[in-house]
């Protein structure tokens, strides 16, 4: 556990379990037994009082690509700020992008940044950040510069509520192993931050267990597993997307598709083969229109209205450790808006 914490890297005692079985301890003690141990030596500190995690709601993709956190965090090189872009694939939380640049959040660093990382990772299909104004600032002051510019390369730009980082999560918590990695490691220059930077993206994505994937699993591990979702191919109009107009598709790979009928349940889901599919509560009772294609799953409506794109074939519940429901309620899957809802009905007033 020292040479953890001397390291900078996570010392719980998961971590401390893993790190034995990886080094030929036979057999290993179990966490449990481990656990005890650190609390006879006083080297955990109880915390009785943090949030249960099964009281947060969590969303994951099934797809590498199709999903990217992004968000930056604020350090300094001998009183000097930088900011570290930080970018997580949603589905198996490989860190495509970790990089420091002069200066608070900018469009530039962060253009340059995501440009990278499209080189080495591919481009995903829809990008998560805050409302950073180097971000996303739709829901503030309008569609901004980096907005534009994924949307030009076909990747959708999301981001959460305002005052609700609990949406970007993912990349929020994979704020603390970096700083603890930071704290060991007191860099003293911009080139030597990035070049540690980059020894720390290694480990996270190959040696690091990832408790949030489950036990013995590594990012790298699962992103070599699941199935890749692509970018639009066209340019996204992002105007459309506060009317009918649906977005532009990539042209399905096959003429001859696969077409099955479902009906939607009371609660706005679906099944197909296997997998549930939300289709929003507003959908219930309708009738949707499934045609596969070798890599996309499209659905329609039962008045014809393609309204859903979804990258198929999905995971498997055993490769992704998760029964998560397919959202096609919602962008990226959902490729039209969703209907305005019917005002509430108002009690009579008797005169």
């Amino acid at each position: 556990r020292r040479e953890l914490v001397a390291d900078g890297k996570e010392a719980g005692a998961w971590s401390v379990w893993w790190v034995l079985s990886g080094a030929g301890a036979n057999p290993a003690p179990s966490r449990a037994t481990i656990a005890r141990r650190m609390r006879a030596m006083g080297l955990v500190v109880p915390a009785p009082r943090k949030r249960p995690r099964v009281s947060f709601k969590r969303f994951t993709r099934t797809s590498a690509n199709e999903l990217w956190q992004l968000d930056g965090i604020e350090w300094r090189i001998q009183e000097r700020l930088v900011t570290i872009y930080q970018v997580i694939d949603d589905c198996s939380r490989v860190l495509v992008a970790l990089k420091a640049a002069w200066g608070g959040e900018t469009h530039e660093a962060t253009r340059q940044i995501l440009s990278e990382a499209f080189d080495s990772w591919g481009r995903p299909a829809a990008v998560l950040t805050d409302n950073g104004r180097a971000f996303n600032t739709h829901r503030t002051t309008g569609i901004g510069r980096t907005e534009r510019w994924l949307a030009s390369l076909g990747i959708r730009p999301i981001s959460g509520a305002i005052g609700h980082p609990q949406t970007q999560g993912k990349v929020e918590s994979s704020h603390k192993p970096l700083q603890l990695w930071l704290e060991a490691h007191p860099y003293t220059t911009l080139e030597d931050l990035n070049a540690g930077l980059v020894h720390f993206t290694a480990y996270y994505n190959t040696e690091r267990q990832h408790q949030g994937l489950g036990i013995s699993i590594t990012p790298i591990r699962v992103w070599h597993q699941v199935p890749r979702a692509l970018p639009n191919p066209s340019p996204i109009n992002l105007d459309a997307l506060s009317g009918p107009v649906p977005l532009s598709l990539p042209q399905a790979a096959s003429t001859d598709p696969a077409i099955t009928s479902r009906q939607s349940l009371s609660n706005g889901s679906v099944t197909y083969k296997g997998r549930i599919i939300y289709v929003g509560s507003f959908m219930a009772g309708q009738t949707i229109e499934f045609r596969q294609y070798p890599t996309r799953l499209d659905l329609y409506d039962q008045a014809g209205t393609h309204f859903a794109a979804i990258p198929w074939p999905q995971p498997t519940q055993a490769q992704t450790h998760s029964r998560a429901t397919i959202n096609a309620s919602k962008p990226p899957n959902r490729i039209i808006s969703r209907p305005p809802r019917s005002p509430r009905s108002q009690p009579s007033q008797n005169p």
